[in-house]
């Protein structure tokens, strides 16, 4: 399973403010998702046809053990009762610091993190070269 970490904002504001600067400090659109009652492509496609059941199922497909499943219901009971999610995919070591910077400013209510520290996906995170920030350091 890939890294990920998914923040829970109150304000949907808040969360469209998460996504578009992830998305302008050059994370790929693919790997940014937001969900919502307002927004929710992603997680709305499950079999049920019902948005509270859907949204349980993406998150739950998200959840890598047991303590991260009650996390993440948590999240997705939140996200139906008005809140909003965003889901990150980060790559590398770079990404992840990144995006933890990005998602604190913004001050969520709760994260959940499945960053395995583990010798193979510890190597990967340090082998992987994703897009890099738009404006590095250093430039204007």
């Amino acid at each position: 399973m890939q890294d990920v970490i998914v923040a829970l904002y109150d304000q949907h504001s808040s969360a469209v403010d998460v996504r578009t600067e992830l998305v302008k400090d050059g994370f790929a659109t693919d790997r940014v998702e937001l969900t919502s009652p307002y927004e929710h492509l992603q997680a709305d496609k499950g079999p049920s046809g019902v948005f509270e059941a859907n949204v349980a199922d993406y998150f739950r497909t998200l959840a890598a053990d047991e303590e991260g499943a009650r996390q993440l219901k948590e999240i997705a009971q939140a996200v139906v009762q008005g809140a909003s999610a965003i889901t990150l995919h980060p790559r590398g070591n770079e990404e992840l610091k990144r995006a933890e910077t990005i998602l604190r400013r913004h001050s969520p209510r709760q994260v959940y993190r499945y960053l395995p520290e583990d010798a193979g996906h510890a190597l990967d995170r340090q082998m992987e070269r994703a897009a890099g920030s738009p404006n590095p350091a250093g430039r204007s």
